[in-house]
């Protein structure tokens, strides 16, 4: 059973109706009389939590949220640069190859790339960009293929799925460019930093800790 494809879910959303404001609010009163109220519908953040974070920026958009964080640590991320070697490059080909791995979904800006190419190609700029990552949403996938289509990218533009660390690792050194449009805030990504150990350029929105 889905709502609004999106699975069934119970925290507070204001863009609800009233019917799933009501059917939420009817399983709230059914889980507390099962439960004699020993799980309850609103909860708080616990306090004194021992919290690790990848990055400052992570800490810091969590501490806006209201996360309780006092307790918190930074562990920086750290990449095998073994796996990673530097390759020197002498400059930026033709055509510009660009690479963009991450999960095919809206949070992760993919198609944004599609918009970076489009310019390039306006201003005589030759380019080939190839997207690497698993396919999360269907729709914005097949948003993205319309796109490549409607604007003639098809010899421009190649999609490989999920590939293991070491055949990533030579996307990077074949690779002049790799574009890192996240909007995602948190997050583990260890990208910036895979691709700056491969002597890719690294251009980036500043979120998922590649701010630092």
């Amino acid at each position: 059973s889905k709502i609004h494809n999106r699975g069934l879910y119970f925290y507070k959303n204001e863009k609800d109706s009233f019917i799933k404001n009501t059917l939420k609010e009817s399983i709230y009163l059914l889980v507390s009389l099962v439960t004699a109220n020993l799980i309850v519908p609103h909860w708080t953040w616990p306090q004194s939590m021992r919290i690790y974070f990848n990055c400052n920026s992570a800490l810091k958009y969590s501490q806006e949220g209201g996360v309780p964080v006092e307790n918190a640590r930074v562990i920086y991320s750290g990449i095998d640069v073994q796996k990673f070697p530097f390759q020197l490059r002498e400059g930026v080909g033709s055509p510009v190859h660009i690479l963009l791995p991450g999960r095919i979904t809206p949070i992760k800006g993919t198609r944004d790339s599609l918009d970076l190419v489009n310019e390039l190609l306006k201003r005589g700029i030759k380019v080939k960009l190839r997207i690497v990552g698993k396919i999360q949403s269907e729709e914005y996938f097949t948003e993205i293929e319309i796109m490549i289509k409607k604007d003639g990218l098809d010899d421009v533009v190649e999609y490989v799925p999920m590939v293991p660390q070491l055949q990533l690792a030579e996307f990077y050194r074949n690779s002049d460019i790799c574009f890192f449009p996240s909007y995602l805030q948190p997050g583990f990504s260890r990208t910036s930093l895979e691709a700056m150990a491969s002597g890719c350029a690294f251009i980036t929105y500043g979120n998922e800790g590649s701010k630092e």
